[in-house]
């Protein structure tokens, strides 16, 4: 998605805002009989504790020839697997690697073979983990279960607040599939407050119905929810949420050949991995291609999102009609080297003129025929490469912007409260809020941390209806805004207007967007594609508004980014036609 819905959520407006990357130590936990495991077998389970949020992991180790395998099971992540690269396993070391996630468990087994005591390295981090082997996954012990369901303005969220006897309290946002967050909760008398530090949350009630329900609202960021929580005998696992249904993710066996490639960014020191898909050969060796550039945040190859792989359903159609595509994990995520964190929409822009290099050398690749087509922020990474690049025969701009990225962000944030139900009055009110915020981010030098805080906090606080929220939560949110304000990336995407880029571009441009896109506005964004290419050297261009799309290009009824979980549609195939076609009959024209 082009703008990151931090932006929003820190309006009070989205999701819970979760956190992953924290400072972490173990809990020790008692190994269970390991001896009643199959000898080609075996488990092993630790928590990792961090001051705001645990990882309570399950690793399954299997013997094969020649060693062992094995996956980890993260049970605070919706009870995601991940497979075990470079497993060790002796009676004397446990060693492991998840490549995907760039982590690494190095650890001593003690006499016993019951413990295993070592370090868990991950994204710079070296942090302490234990492991214990036992029979089968140990079971918490429970003093209390409290669930609820939160009506966010966009989507309900069940939610649960788990409390062991041992005194820990954790909160875990079980449709989110996200867990482990660390909270207190204090009562005094009839009223309770549950506090979630992680996510500038807190639940403030009132225990009702002889202690089987708390009743009161959760606040974080600047909207108060109603909030109920029900007394359970037991909690729900996030692993129980019922897995979407994504009809279109590519099955095998696949009609185009895969390979699994790394190109390089020399000048940034990144290696870039990602998975080239390339047509059946049938009387022609080489042809044309596309690169695919993700939207922001950080972005696997697949651009995934709510179960839906938008980038691997799009290559598989290109790939099944004679078009080879390069898809690739965005710096600093999965397989790839580098630091998202630190990047902006010029580096990114930097690291597809690598994936060109790339194809270019590439046997199979018709090197007159390179394109790049880029969704969201890639639809405005994609022109900047192609202004300076005459390799670029092509670029396809799916919901690119047009306008800079604080028109953008004023305008989704409009466009989604209004198709939410909320009043003119609350609009207002929000734009203004956020006016203040993009009017510090503008400022040059930037406010420090304590001057954009206490002024914002100064020029909103006639906005709040309730005066309650200019304290604490006000700070939080505030505060959160800040770190995302100053980020080269907000930074530069904020001012950067790419009609500019555009009014340069030689290649042909198809610019496609959604009728119901509320991130992307296409009444907005595209005249201004329309204008910025009729002044540009290219005289081959097309704009075309789809009716009733979304920002992910799914047949939608609202646009809502609710739905996008909702749909079992991935990518609409009018979309996929219309590009695959047209991409082909320009391929043919270069061939000419």
């Amino acid at each position: 998605m082009l703008t990151r819905l931090g932006w929003l959520q820190a309006l009070g407006i989205l999701c819970l805002l979760v956190v992953v990357d924290t400072g972490w130590h173990m809990n020790k936990v008692s190994a269970i009989d390991p001896a009643a495991q199959a000898e080609d077998q075996e488990l092993w389970f630790g928590t990792l504790d961090a001051e705001v949020r645990c990882f309570r992991f399950l690793v399954t180790l299997t013997k094969i020839e020649g060693g062992w395998s094995g996956e980890l099971k993260s049970l605070d992540e919706g009870g995601r697997d991940f497979p075990l690269d470079n497993v060790q396993r002796d009676a004397e070391s446990l060693v492991f690697a998840i490549q995907s996630t760039g982590a690494k468990f190095t650890s001593q087994v003690d006499a016993s073979g019951d413990t295993a005591v070592g370090q868990w390295q991950q994204r710079g981090a070296n942090l302490p983990l234990e492991l214990a082997r036992v029979a089968e996954l140990p079971s918490e012990k429970l003093k209390s279960v409290w669930i609820g369901e939160l009506n966010v303005l966009l989507q309900k969220l069940k939610v649960q607040v788990r409390e062991l006897e041992s005194g820990e309290v954790y909160f875990d946002s079980v449709t989110q599939q996200v867990g482990g967050f660390v909270a207190t909760k204090t009562v005094d008398g009839e009223q309770v407050v549950i506090d979630v530090p992680a996510i500038g949350g807190k639940f403030e009630g009132k225990i009702e119905d002889g202690g089987q329900r708390l009743v009161g609202k959760w606040k974080q960021g600047l909207v108060p929810l109603n909030l109920t929580l029900e007394k359970s005998e037991q909690a729900v696992a996030a692993t129980e949420v019922p897995v979407p249904n994504r009809p279109q993710t590519p099955q095998p066996p696949f009609a185009y050949r895969i390979e699994e490639v790394e190109f390089q960014n020399n000048d940034a020191g990144v290696t870039l991995s990602g998975t080239l898909t390339l047509p059946q050969e049938q009387g022609q060796s080489k042809f044309p291609a596309v690169v695919l550039i993700s939207g922001s945040g950080p972005q696997d190859r697949d651009e995934t999102i709510l179960g839906h792989k938008p980038f691997w359903v799009i290559a598989d159609h290109f790939s099944k009609n004679g078009i080879a595509v390069l898809r690739y994990d965005e710096r600093g995520v999965g397989q790839s080297t580098g630091d998202f964190s630190q990047a902006q929409s010029t580096d990114f822009a930097d690291d597809a003129r690598a994936a060109i290099d790339f194809l270019s050398q590439h046997p199979a690749i018709d090197s007159s025929s390179m394109g790049l087509c880029g969704h969201s922020e890639g639809g405005l990474v994609a022109p900047m490469v192609a202004v300076d690049d005459p390799r670029v025969s092509f670029i396809v701009l799916m919901a690119g912007p047009g306008v800079t990225g604080e028109q953008v962000v004023t305008s989704q944030t409009r466009l989604i409260l209004e198709a939410s139900g909320v009043g003119e009055e609350e609009i207002q009110r929000q734009l203004k809020m956020q006016r203040v915020f993009i009017d510090l981010a503008k400022e040059n030098p930037l406010p420090t941390k304590v001057q954009f805080t206490s002024r914002a906090l100064e020029s909103i606080a006639p906005l709040l209806k309730e005066q309650e929220k200019a304290g604490d939560t006000g700070q939080q949110m505030v505060e959160a805004v800040f770190g995302q304000l100053v980020s080269p990336w907000f930074q530069f995407f904020l001012v950067h207007d790419p009609a500019q880029d555009l009014a340069q571009v030689r290649c042909p441009v198809l610019a496609i967007n959604g009728e119901k896109d509320l991130q992307v506005d296409p009444k907005l964004n595209l005249p201004a594609i329309t204008k910025a290419l009729e002044q540009a050297p290219t005289n081959d261009f097309e704009i075309v508004e789809l009716p009733g799309l979304n920002h992910l290009f799914q047949q939608s009824a609202t646009g809502l980014v609710q739905e996008y979980a909702e749909l079992e549609e991935t990518f609409n195939t009018r979309a996929l036609e219309l590009m695959t076609n047209w991409i082909l009959e320009k391929s043919r024209k270069a061939a000419e």
